[in-house]
């Protein structure tokens, strides 16, 4: 009896214990909601990247900029970019709601390429990127922006497979497919798509195709 009565209140005391330390966890646990704005226009920035400094956790903005990330502990800084802005740290601390407002860059359009994790100075450029402005891509007749490659990129195959208005082509980028899958990846102001025929060629300023492992 004495020995079972031991039992009991040794698993008591562990019961306590297991309690109180998964309410200090939760404690230290918060949820961060903020958004991502223009320092200028104030207008949001879908597609923003929020990375917790020095790991690989993180989220990005919807199509209002806004985000809500799960943070640790209050000491975590947070790091936003989005490409063609600076990037910018924040330490939100006890806050739970955060708007961040990013600065454009300050490097002219024609010394930076768009690549598919940002942005690098043509100068640092060691990749094959071929870059079809919009004047090249209006020249000829096309229901979309993926038919105004045609014969603009050198290893770039574009395909019509239909003759059904608005039908979207079928796009080879030197011949292989990109993440075991049979058509290249698109992203449009830092937001990843899987077609982009539904975009008015008219809107589009340049178009840059990477066709070796800077993609990825």
């Amino acid at each position: 009896m004495k020995k079972s009565g031991l039992i009991r209140k040794a698993c008591f005391f562990l019961f306590v214990f297991l309690f109180s330390s998964t309410g200090i966890l939760l404690a230290q646990e918060k949820v961060l909601s903020g958004v991502v704005r223009d320092a200028e226009t104030k207008e949001p920035l879908p597609g923003a990247n929020v990375i917790i400094k020095g790991t690989t956790r993180g989220t990005i903005t919807d199509l209002n900029g806004n985000f809500s990330l799960r943070l640790q502990a209050g000491d975590e800084v947070l790091v936003i970019s989005f490409v063609g802005y600076n990037n910018k740290e924040i330490q939100p601390g006890s806050q739970q709601f955060v708007e961040v407002l990013l600065e454009t860059e300050k490097v002219a359009l024609g010394e930076i390429v768009v690549i598919g994790y940002g942005t690098v100075r043509k100068s640092d450029l060691t990749g094959s990127v071929s870059s079809v402005k919009a004047e090249e891509m209006t020249r000829i007749t096309a229901s979309n922006p993926v038919q105004g490659l045609m014969g603009k990129v050198a290893g770039v195959q574009v395909t019509n497979t239909s003759g059904a208005p608005g039908a979207a082509p079928v796009v080879r980028v030197r011949g292989v497919g990109t993440f075991n899958n049979s058509s290249p990846i698109y992203v449009v102001d830092g937001v990843i798509l899987d077609d982009i025929s539904f975009l008015n060629a008219s809107d589009i300023a340049s178009t840059e195709v990477l066709k070796d492992a800077s993609a990825t």
